[in-house]
């Protein structure tokens, strides 16, 4: 656009003037008189000076707008650029109307025209700057869109080449004919852009195969630049500095310098083992073996760090997909060896269950693995029946099985190898499950008491909804249950029955959560729980231990209301009971009126400490509760109720002192101290264990005789269901396998006095035993 430049004249020559009438008017020549040409001169003096001072203000005036209009400008300026957008559309036609509107509201407001006409001529040449500035702001705005717009055509014609395999060369030629035929791009402009278009399409094409097929994207790379396997990244830099070192020492000697756009296709030949010359003026590449090694057009433009670059995310990506399957194989590995054990479980508890298709086990073991694998699968199979039927069977049939002899000379010599192996695995497992928890083994494996079991199941959770019926089932369904359950055992042969863990678990959190509010009730429900553990003294033991001394004293057999009131009794601390006591007794009083009042159960209990401190103790706390209630006044009353309420109401001991008989309706206290003394009276050395001493063994046997017969005494054992005998020192009297002499007060209250043979006394007590349906 053209630019307008005004041009200003001013009139020159100075006009006359005159005095007419009071007013000065241009003089129409001749001469006036000297005093009217003096006074007129005066006049005009005092004028100029006037004209002077009103073009001054006018011109502070026009300074002062005109630095107003140039500081207006660049706020404008910003505004309209805003206005016209990333490509500055009509940005240089909107700044020059604002000018326009802008010098034209000044020059109107111009106080002179000299004022006015200063401001034209500076304002004309700021508006030539403006002029200046808005050109090129345009042009360079247009042509910043125009490269953004090829930059977003080059990045989506990436994608689309990433995307699509065998769309980059399609992609580059399209975008490569746009970039070319734009008028607005310079000619180094669309160089660079056609350049970076190549690169960056390149490099997502072969990125986008890298992520498709690594592997042939890793050869086609190692074929760009020459290099083999288990080349590093590092190593290839090296090798491509290399490689540019050589090409710059050719171009120095040879005085020629390869084209830019040839540059990295020379490098990678010189990587790969190929030469460069030059030969009348021309440059000579010799590859290596003499013939170009073909690479699809991305992989020839990528220049060489990209190509190693790539190189490297490609050995990654195949390392991690090769780690991947390895972890997967492993996974799958491990998953089939979980499910072939699970099955070799299952078949070794004698359930046939089918096995795995033989191509999952072949996927990860060698065949010859997979043939020794099925064939043992194959023969538990086979004795599936047979060994489910060992959970049946008793421990003494098992313990056969266990310690049978291996097959000799049989046929198919592995087969029956296996299914020996197999039996005795079988067996030795039944019997230890057994062993570990024998009323789980029951539970799982009998019928009669699963049944059993879900009766009382049932009862209980019946009752729990409030169902009162289902209350007073309950006593009778547990004892059913726990019969049953002793009935299985025994006739399986187990040597320690007992209630399932689970079970006994249960029955310990339910008292220990509602001692705690019904003391009594908690008291009462154990209490009739351990009237039926007769016959399974571990699981009593075990429940025994979790319970605390309070559940021990209901499962001994104390009423119910003194186990509440010992522990209410519990509750509160010594320092607490003693403030408690009536003025008129001291602690003191009542310590000695248990000990006293304890004295024969401490004797009874000898060196079993443990409960002898549980009664003592318990009965300093229920006879200080009985003092501090008002109960009884006197200490040794109390201490006495203490004694029968926890110790003597519920064992009788023996006239020896040395042990004491549960009064639980069972036993005869008479007869079994009877039975007791004739048991003792009849041993002789040969039914005692006799230490080598250097005596003579019948002297030596009939010493030991003398000495129990005279001194023994008898002591309860663990459960109190019967004695152990020992010799003073606290020494346990062996018989003569070397066994602890131990006897049962069911068996001593069936010994008469007329047996005197202890074989004979063992022989009778096994008779009575079967007659009266007892287990041994």
């Amino acid at each position: 656009m053209a630019v307008r430049i005004p041009i200003y004249q001013q009139q020159s020559g100075t006009p006359n003037v005159r005095l007419a009438g009071g007013q000065l008017t241009a003089d129409v020549g001749g001469n006036a008189g000297g005093a009217l040409v003096d006074l007129a001169r005066g006049i005009g003096v005092i004028g100029q000076r006037r004209e002077d001072e009103k073009e001054g203000i006018a011109s502070a005036w026009a300074g002062d707008e005109l630095a107003k209009f140039q500081s207006e400008y660049p706020r404008q300026a910003d505004a309209l650029k805003r206005e016209s957008g990333e490509a500055g559309e009509g940005y240089v036609e909107k700044i020059n109307a604002w000018r326009q509107q802008r010098q034209e509201e000044i020059l109107a407001a111009a106080p002179t025209e000299k004022s006015r006409q200063y401001l034209r001529t500076r304002m004309q040449d700021f508006g030539t700057r403006i002029d200046l500035d808005a050109y090129g702001y345009q042009q360079e705005a247009q042509n910043g869109w125009v490269l953004s717009k090829v930059d977003a055509g080059t990045e989506s014609a990436a994608a689309a080449a990433a995307a699509n395999p065998g769309f980059a060369p399609i992609a580059i030629a399209e975008s490569r004919a746009a970039i070319e035929a734009n008028p607005v791009l310079r000619p180094e402009q669309k160089r660079e852009k056609i350049d970076a278009l190549i690169q960056t399409v390149s490099y997502a094409d072969v990125l986008g195969e890298l992520e498709r097929d690594p592997y042939k994207a890793q050869a086609l790379l190692r074929a760009r630049i020459g290099i083999g396997a288990g080349v590093t990244q590092g190593e290839a830099m090296q090798a491509m500095d290399s490689a540019a070192a050589m090409l710059e020492k050719v171009e120095a000697e040879e005085g020629f310098k390869v084209p830019e756009d040839q540059r990295q296709e020379v490098i990678a030949n010189l990587m790969s083992g190929g030469t460069i010359g030059f030969k009348d003026g021309e440059m000579v590449v010799n590859r290596k073996g003499g013939e170009t090694q073909q690479v699809p057009l991305t992989y020839g433009a990528l220049a060489v760090p990209k190509v190693i670059e790539l190189l490297s995310r490609a050995d990654a990506e195949i390392a991690r997909r090769e780690n991947e399957l390895e972890q997967r194989a492993m996974a799958g590995k491990i998953t089939f060896a979980q499910k072939w054990q699970d099955v070799n479980t299952a078949l070794a508890n004698g359930d046939p269950v089918p096995l795995p298709p033989r191509a999952e086990a072949l996927a990860f073991y060698k065949p010859e693995e997979v043939d020794i694998m099925y064939r043992q699968a194959e023969t538990m199979q086979v004795m599936a029946g047979e060994l489910k039927a060992m959970e049946g069977r008793p421990n003494a049939d098992l313990a056969a099985v266990v310690t049978s002899d291996p097959p000799q000379g049989a046929d198919n010599r592995e087969a029956t190898q296996r299914a020996y192996e197999a039996r005795r695995q079988r067996a030795a497992q039944v019997m230890a499950a057994r062993e570990a928890d024998p009323g789980a083994y029951v539970l799982n494996t009998s019928p009669s008491v699963k049944s059993a079991s879900d009766i009382y199941a049932d009862a209980a959770e019946r009752a729990a909804a409030g169902d009162e019926a289902a209350l007073q089932e309950m006593p009778g369904a547990l004892r059913d249950y726990i019969s049953v359950s002793l009935g299985e055992q025994a006739r399986l042969g187990i040597a320690q029955p007992a209630l399932p863990k689970q079970f006994v678990s249960t029955i310990v959190d339910q008292f220990n959560s509602s001692i705690r509010d019904n003391p009594q009730a908690a008291a009462a429900n154990l209490q009739f729980l351990a009237t039926m553990l007769d016959g399974m003294p571990d699981t009593r033991g075990k429940i025994a231990q979790e319970v605390g001394v309070i559940g021990q004293f209901a499962m001994e057999g104390v009423a119910p209301q003194v186990v509440k009131r010992l522990y209410e009794a519990s509750q509160v601390k010594e320092a607490q009971m003693k403030e408690l006591l009536p003025t008129s007794v001291t602690w003191d009083q009542v310590v000695q009126g248990v000990n006293d009042a304890f004295a024969p159960m401490t004797l009874a209990l000898g060196t079993n400490t443990v409960d002898r401190n549980r009664y003592v103790q318990s009965g300093q706390k229920l006879a200080a509760n009985y003092l501090a209630t008002g109960k009884y006044d006197n200490p040794k009353e109390a201490a006495a109720a203490a004694y029968n309420e926890l110790f003597a109401d519920y064992n009788q001991v023996a006239d020896t002192g040395s042990y004491y008989i549960p009064k639980n309706g069972s036993y005869d206290p008479t007869a079994v101290q009877a039975g007791l003394s004739q048991y003792v009276a009849t041993l002789s050395g040969t039914d005692l264990l006799v230490e080598p001493s250097g005596r003579p063994l019948e002297e030596a046997r009939m010493a030991k005789a003398r000495t129990v017969r005279n001194q023994a005494f008898w002591l309860n054992n663990a459960d109190d269901t019967g004695v152990i005998l020992n010799a003073p020192g606290g020494i346990v009297v062996k018989d003569e396998n070397g066994k602890p002499i131990e006897v049962k007060f069911s068996d001593a209250q069936m010994i008469r006095p007329d047996k005197t043979s202890p074989e004979e006394l063992r022989r009778l007590l096994e008779q009575e035993r079967l007659r009266q349906g007892k287990p041994r």
